[in-house]
């Protein structure tokens, strides 16, 4: 398929959205393979995402929030027999699903709480690609993506102000403070934290943090780096500074997550 992205594998396949959702929609996953395994542990995530099942109950669609925290899928959907995810950037749950991402923040939300005839839609489009009269993966990624453009409407002022603030975040050093960054974007500390707020469910020093922690774990993760020229690399005070941050947000020391790396989900498409 055109739209498959390179880390798609036997257990799940990776797509990318339509064009004018590539802002906001880093990419789709369709599970392939319904064995037993343990489930891994998330980084943390402010993308959020949601999670249309299909079981021997029916189906059900679950919208995860900004994830700030480590956190794990939870239980299966009983008789999983399909599953797909779709995988948000920071900003475009808020944009997408719904206005204020804070109020989603660390939570798990069945998607009929929020946008009712959006969940039939998409367990609808699940259950023909599983039934085999929706036309493969190419026909679910058509009708995910014809879902999510309905989704799309007019933005204001204030939201275009919103998305202007993410985008500078995202490319500043992590090494900055909150009162540096607003004054590099002509805003009002408080003005900047309640926009990137109701954005992405979180200011921008704890937007930097978890930047920063994924980037060490990263790091861990694919070299030999020692603890202490890391923690310069990244721009923290000292290493026990560095070691604090990485902790409280992962729930396991630096050298813990380099020895039981297999216990976290290695995502390879990350969008932060």
């Amino acid at each position: 398929m055109q739209d498959l992205l390179p880390a798609s594998g036997p257990v799940f396949s990776y797509h990318r959205p339509a064009a004018v959702l590539s802002l906001y929609i880093a990419y789709y996953s369709v599970q392939h393979w319904f064995g037993t395994f343990a489930s891994p542990r998330s980084l943390p995530d402010l993308g959020g995402s949601l999670i249309i099942s299909l079981g021997a109950s029916g189906g059900q669609s679950v919208v995860w929030g900004p994830f700030t925290l480590v956190t794990t899928t939870g239980p299966q959907v009983q008789g999983l027999c399909a599953r797909c995810f779709v995988e948000f950037r920071p900003g475009g749950l808020a944009r997408l699903l719904y206005g204020d991402a804070s109020e989603l923040r660390d939570t798990k939300t069945p998607l009929e709480q929020i946008n009712a005839g959006l969940a039939h839609a998409l367990q609808e489009q699940l259950y023909r690609y599983n039934s085999g009269s929706g036309g493969g993966l190419a026909g679910l990624m058509q009708g995910l993506n014809d879902c999510m453009l309905q989704q799309l409407r007019p933005q204001g002022g204030p939201q275009v102000q919103a998305w202007q603030i993410l985008r500078s975040l995202q490319s500043c050093n992590t090494g900055q403070s909150a009162a540096e960054f607003a004054g590099m974007v002509h805003y009002s500390p408080r003005q900047v934290s309640r926009q990137l707020n109701a954005l992405c469910g979180v200011a921008p020093k704890e937007y930097l943090r978890i930047k920063r922690v994924k980037q060490a774990a990263e790091q861990l993760r694919n070299t030999g780096a020692a603890l202490e020229p890391l923690a310069m690399q990244l721009r923290y005070y000292d290493t026990a500074h560095f070691v604090r941050d990485f902790q409280r947000i992962l729930g396991v020391s630096p050298a813990q997550y380099r020895q039981n790396m297999s216990a976290f989900y290695n995502e390879k498409l990350d969008c932060l």
